[in-house]
């Protein structure tokens, strides 16, 4: 019995350099954690926001395409109040918003009596121009003699999400205006920098009549 109590009473127990050591080991272990965790959040995240913005591109992409192959007219508005629109109007409208960086789509639907307003966000830029090209090449080369040619809308869409790693992701497309007559043009709407001077605060409303 004795002997077992000299056992119980011999047992040595951690000193204090000891225990810093190993709260020391710990720390630096848990802050090895912290960084690489942090890491693998910071590229998910910017993963994750390059994604939604793929996806809101091709939102934009998709209604635009739609309605531009099919105006008869497109031109912008001075002003538009989406609050006046009508599912009965011969008209559809892609109203871009500077300050929210955001797209709206105002599209009749008659057979349903209503209206549908699509809404994108986290658009950067826009640019848009109708082009007169070869039906066959989509470019401007003119060397087939003969060729039809045919009225384009070719588009850029960049797109720019502001949470986490600031990345832009840059859609470009190109439909057939199957309606269109005017004139060519080329209209650019940079949202990036509203509180320049002469950057453009104000609603844009571009109007499609269609056919």
């Amino acid at each position: 019995m004795q002997r077992i109590r000299k056992m119980r009473y011999s047992k040595r127990g951690f000193t204090l350099v000891e225990l810093v050591v190993v709260i020391a080991i710990l720390g630096i272990c848990s802050t090895m954690l912290v960084s690489v965790i942090a890491t693998s959040l910071g590229r998910y995240t910017a993963s994750s926001d390059m994604d939604i913005c793929k996806q809101e591109a091709t939102n934009i992409d998709k209604q635009y395409s739609r309605i531009v192959s099919t105006a008869s007219e497109i031109k912008e508005e001075a002003s538009y109040n989406p609050k006046n629109f009508n599912y009965q109007e011969n008209y559809y409208y892609m109203v871009i918003d500077p300050n929210k960086k955001t797209v709206d789509f105002l599209i009749g639907l008659p057979e349903n009596k209503s209206a549908s307003i699509i809404y994108c966000k986290y658009i950067e830029k826009f640019e848009h121009k109708v082009v007169l090209l070869d039906s066959s090449s989509s470019s401007t080369s003119s060397s087939s003699v003969g060729t039809e040619k045919k009225k384009y809308s070719q588009y850029t869409i960049t797109m720019k999400n502001d949470y986490g790693e600031a990345q832009e992701y840059v859609y470009t497309g190109s439909v057939v205006l199957n309606n269109y007559s005017g004139a060519d043009f080329t209209k650019s709407y940079d949202l990036s920098n509203t509180t320049s001077s002469s950057a453009t605060t104000n609603p844009i409303c571009i109007s499609f009549r269609m056919a």
